[in-house]
């Protein structure tokens, strides 16, 4: 499922699913890989060369979320090779983690 603009979703940081690790992400932009900046694209890239277990490099889209007691930039997403949703460690080296765009991931409180 494609992120729709102005939603808010769970984001897991470091992709561990816990209620410790839980996060609000509201998506501010939805760019189609075609539109998107070229930096974006060569982020994408690099983080398939370091990181290819997650990404193999292509997306069809990339978001961009706010996430509150985050992070104060932009937190973007790219498609991982397994069909989910993780950020790129764009701004800096400890932003990565997963977005729970199909609300798969319950808990019990």
């Amino acid at each position: 499922m494609i992120p729709k603009k102005r939603q808010i979703y769970n984001f897991f940081d470091d992709g561990k699913c816990s209620p410790s690790r839980l996060y609000k992400a509201y998506v501010k932009k939805v760019i189609p890989f075609n539109r998107a900046d070229i930096h974006l694209k060569i982020h994408l890239i690099n983080s398939a060369l370091n990181c290819s277990w997650i990404w193999n490099g292509d997306t069809d889209y990339f978001i961009g979320c706010y996430i509150p007691k985050y992070d104060n930039h932009l937190i973007w997403f790219a498609r991982t090779k397994y069909g989910t949703w993780f950020s790129m460690d764009i701004q800096s080296n400890w932003q990565g983690g997963l977005l729970d765009v199909n609300r798969d991931i319950q808990f019990s409180f």
